[in-house]
């Protein structure tokens, strides 16, 4: 996953950068593990290269100031759920179900609004916990 503007490289497969860990509160009150990605090159990484999310986990791409962003899958091998959150932790837009981009150009998702962070979590997600727009989620990072 990439978000335009913030993410200035698309890195290799080899390349890891560690991320602590943080947990977000779903307003049905599911906790999920999140690793976040705050540095450059963990927000242009994202989940790309792996095989899969584990179940009650997600990544937490917290971008450097709020902004509108374009969304991509690139390298990504599994559909996510993607949410894009305002500064305060509220869903101001989500897409889901976002395929994996199997040849270039690849799909664009675009923020309509200014956005702080995005939430990847598996696809089916948002039906599963009923996450709706507008909803407050509460970000707990980082966990030791």
């Amino acid at each position: 996953l990439l978000l335009a503007g913030i993410w200035p490289a698309v890195p290799s497969a080899g390349e890891v950068e560690p991320m602590a860990t943080g947990l977000v509160i779903l307003p049905c009150g599911e906790e999920i593990v999140v690793e976040l990605a705050v540095t450059a090159s963990q927000r242009s990484r994202g989940l790309m290269f792996r095989d899969e999310l584990p179940a009650g986990q997600g990544m937490l791409l917290i971008c450097p100031r709020p902004g509108f962003r374009s969304i991509w899958m690139k390298n990504c091998r599994f559909p996510l759920d993607l949410l894009l959150l305002d500064n305060s932790g509220r869903v101001v837009h989500y897409e889901q179900e976002v395929p994996p981009c199997d040849e270039e150009p690849c799909p664009n998702y675009q923020s309509m609004r200014k956005v702080s962070a995005v939430l990847e979590l598996n696809a089916g997600s948002v039906d599963k916990w009923e996450i709706d727009l507008g909803d407050q989620l509460v970000v707990i990072p980082p966990l030791k």
